[in-house]
């Protein structure tokens, strides 16, 4: 068995029982939070109850916390910092969009959320202050944010650090409390914008970064979400950005967890040696801790870990780890715990020790690292290496074809293929030659001539279900996986990575490897 149980606490005393009766009297005439139901879940698979005695030996973890929140789920008030780059390179539709896009949000704003809206160039203006929607003069917001300009360099930190002291100002703990950052630049200080994110998690106001067009820094966008616990959206096309606030709004709205941590703590003798779907994972000797951050109604959060196990002698019980994960209550502040705990046995029969082996497990890990293996081949086409990049790429896809889950017809990825094309996808990026720059370019695609260009990961994880086991999941994901792939390869050979189309296929393979795994 695998999959393991809660481990229980042990029964209370007689003593305790009646501490708890009297401290449940005592309380009586006080009102008291309401108690708010585990709305986290966390399954662990590991690849096999045994190791081959006296050698070393490798176990693989397989983890899904997956967002389990009850049917009538309130929504939660929002505390929110919206942050807007208008410097010189949003320009045209870009800022546009922009502006209408903040407006859309603002007015789907509850009348008792806090809100707060920051510009920035050169210099960082705040159009409104931190106040209740209700409160806000509205007609004076909407004219301030109509009269934003492209103008001036990219001062990203000055203005992420007034957006915090702006929502600190009214942090609460009852409330989702957010920034959200919409850019399409570099930073003028990368450091000022690691430090506000450092600033941010100790305020506990997490941050999601909105990264528009070809010309944005992802990395530095995607680690200030995962330090801070927010988000990382890609948006290939300005027209896009309503939809992405309105969906990020949404997912606010259904915050059911805030501060999700998982904490592995290992027993003597088991090392990682490789852990999928968190970068910003903090290893101190045998304790890895991974930051998850808030997690809505549709989270289901992928992670992976490969162990090396020292060897030990034959009906030895190795403790391969201690596995918790931590959250806060939205609504009370209270914090939760699940835990598990997972060992296994040193056997001298190789036939027992290779039967107990569990296929989706070791599968599922295998398709994780072929998604790490595209994104290295295509960090090496950027570097300008075409030939090992190919060959990167088409080992990447060769290796998740040899892991499927479940089984595909010979023809469904080339379907799965044309249909991302059809509903927006990046997929193969026809009628581009090697200096092809610009937007228009990309929108001539297989099966799609004029299809607006938008980021891979959104049909993927659409067929993906949420609290779906490994052995379960929809043969689409797969096949849309696979057909991606593909169309990576035909991209490498006729796309220049210098160009503006080459910088979006590097940060749509990016966001289709984070979003495959729920962060």
């Amino acid at each position: 068995m695998n999959a393991q149980p809660l481990r229980s606490l042990p029964p209370l005393s007689l003593t305790g029982l009646v501490a708890l009766a009297l401290l449940g009297l005592l309380g009586a005439g006080c009102q008291q939070p309401p108690e708010s139901p585990d709305v986290l879940r966390m399954t662990v698979e590991s690849s096999s109850p045994f190791v081959l005695a006296a050698e070393p030996g490798e176990i693989a973890l397989s983890l899904d916390i997956i967002a389990d929140p009850p049917k009538d789920l309130e929504r939660k008030p929002l505390n929110l910092g919206l942050v807007i780059d208008h410097s010189g390179s949003m320009t045209g539709d870009q800022m546009a969009d922009a502006r209408r896009a903040i407006r859309a949000l603002l007015d789907r704003l509850a009348e008792d959320d806090m809100v707060s809206v920051i510009a920035f160039g050169s210099r960082v203006e705040v159009l409104q202050a931190q106040s209740a929607w209700e409160d806000v003069d509205k007609e004076a917001l909407y004219a301030a944010v109509a009269a934003i300009q492209p103008r001036g360099t990219t001062a990203m930190g000055d203005a992420l650090q007034t957006a915090l002291a702006q929502v600190g100002s009214t942090w609460d703990t009852g409330r989702v409390n957010r920034v959200i950052l919409l850019t399409d630049g570099i930073p003028n200080d990368p450091n000022l914008v690691l430090q506000a994110s450092g600033q941010a998690r100790s305020q506990q106001i997490a941050v999601t970064t909105m990264g528009l067009g070809p010309q944005f820094n992802e990395t530095l966008m995607a680690q200030v979400a995962d330090l801070t616990g927010g988000q990382y959206r890609f948006i290939a096309s300005s027209d896009q950005i309503a939809d992405v606030f309105d969906a990020q709004r949404e997912s606010l709205e259904k915050t059911v967890a805030r501060g999700a941590t998982m904490t592995f703590t290992f027993g003597p003798g088991v090392h990682v040696t490789n852990i999928y779907g968190a970068p910003q994972a903090n290893v101190l000797g045998q304790r890895v801790e991974v930051f998850l951050g808030d997690m809505d109604a549709q989270t289901t959060r992928k992670l992976g870990l490969r162990l090396q196990v020292d060897g030990q002698p034959a009906g030895a019980h190795i403790e391969i780890a201690d596995a918790v994960l931590s959250y806060q209550d939205p609504v009370t502040g209270a914090t939760r715990e699940r835990f598990v705990y997972i060992e296994a046995e040193a056997s001298a029969d190789p036939d027992r020790v290779e039967t107990s082996r569990k296929a989706d497990v070791l599968k599922r890990l295998e398709q994780f690292g072929a998604l790490q293996d595209m994104e290295g081949a295509i960090e090496q086409w950027e570097a300008g290496d075409t030939d090992n990049a190919r060959e990167g790429m088409k080992s990447a896809a060769a290796r998740f074809k040899a892991n499927r889950l479940s089984n595909i017809p010979t023809n469904a990825a080339e379907g799965a293929l044309g249909a991302l094309s059809g509903a927006g996808g990046l997929g193969r990026l026809g009628g581009l030659g090697a200096g092809a720059a610009g937007g228009e370019g990309l929108r001539q695609r297989a099966g799609a001539s004029a299809a607006p260009l938008a980021a891979m990961a959104a049909p993927v994880l659409a067929a993906t279900p949420a609290a779906t086991p490994a052995a379960a999941e929809a043969p689409a994901e797969e096949a849309q996986v696979e057909a991606y792939m593909e169309a990576q390869l035909d991209n490498i050979e006729r796309v220049d990575p210098s160009s503006s189309a080459g910088k979006l296929v590097g940060k749509d393979v990016r966001a289709l490897h984070r979003n495959t795994l729920g962060y």
